[in-house]
Order: C-alpha cells, then structure tokens, then sequence
C-alpha cells in the first residue's frame, strides 16, 4: 500500500493561469523551447524545484528542473516504465 504525502506545504506559483485565446504572453505549445522561457526564469529566480507546462487544453506538459526539460515522448517512456504488467 502506498503512503498518500501530505501536499499542503509546497510553495508554488501559477503563470498565467486566467485563459485568454488570444494568447498575450506567448504560444501554450510546451514542446517548443521558446514557450518555456518564463517557466525556467522563475525556476531558476524564485528558487522552485519543478516546474509544470501545459498546453491550452492540457493534452501536451512539459516537466521542467532547474537543469533538465522533459517532454512528450520522454515524459511517455518514463510513465511506460513505472506500468507494472498484470
């Protein structure tokens, strides 16, 4: 049985997070590196450990640590090996 972690205490900060189409910041594409730029600033500025970029309607994230960008077919192969056969 797996132990549930208390979630309460983790310091965090939403960018951009009122939905607007016409997309005054940048481009919600998370696979281009260009639109991660303000994600990895405030990692590296604000002293965060990870960091989330989704797209528009959440079908595509970027997994982002201060030294590394994680994206799609990583972020598949690492999801693919924590599945345990039946």
């Amino acid at each position: 049985m797996r132990k549930l972690v208390d979630l309460q205490n983790i310091k965090y900060k939403l960018l951009y997070d009122k939905p607007d189409g016409t997309f005054p910041n940048h481009h919600p594409d998370p696979s281009e590196e260009k639109n991660l730029q303000d994600i990895k600033q405030e990692l590296k500025t604000n002293n965060y450990a990870l960091g989330f970029a989704y797209d528009g309607d959440a079908d595509r994230i970027a997994f982002l640590d201060k030294k590394y960008n994680y994206k799609g077919d990583i972020l598949a192969l690492f999801f693919a090996k924590t599945i345990k056969n039946p």
